[in-house]
């Protein structure tokens, strides 16, 4: 039997951070050596709010720079992690049947609340990711449900 990978939440903070070597990014990087690697991540960002949710259904997804007042170089780093659409489409099904309204979205790549954490997390290596947007109003015991039905082995 397969053992579920954990399940992660990261307070994200500045955008800066994945310049920056601290107390904060050492940790994040130690916590991503002490997990096996996934096979795929799913990231919910607190920057992409939608109406129900939805998951990123792209091959490539793009680098959103959806912040400013920053150095130059901050909006030079790209995060190149493939998308997984498969996985988007097999989790809105899940949800669906859940009775949890969600679609796919295919113009929406990583903001900064997705691609910052798992940069600083994982820097080498770079996993089929796949953003997921929600609802503001969504309470975060709602959130929390549909995360562990969404759950994949």
């Amino acid at each position: 039997m397969a053992t579920r990978p954990p399940v992660l939440f990261f307070g994200h903070g500045t955008p800066m951070l994945t310049l920056t070597r601290n107390k904060y990014t050492s940790a994040w990087a130690a916590l991503g050596k002490s997990i096996p690697k996934p096979k795929e991540i799913l990231c919910i960002s607190a920057h992409w709010m939608t109406q129900g949710f939805q998951l990123t259904a792209m091959a490539t997804p793009r680098t959103i720079h959806d912040f400013g007042g920053f150095p130059r170089e901050l909006y030079s780093l790209r995060y190149p992690a493939p998308g997984a659409p498969d996985v988007a489409r097999e989790v809105v099904a899940v949800l669906r049947e859940a009775g949890i309204e969600a679609k796919t979205n295919a113009t929406q790549g990583f903001d900064h609340g997705a691609w910052v954490p798992i940069s600083c997390t994982r820097r080498a290596d770079r996993r089929q990711t796949t953003p997921r947007g929600a609802r503001s109003a969504t309470s975060a015991s709602a959130r929390c449900s549909c995360g562990s039905r969404s759950g994949r082995e």
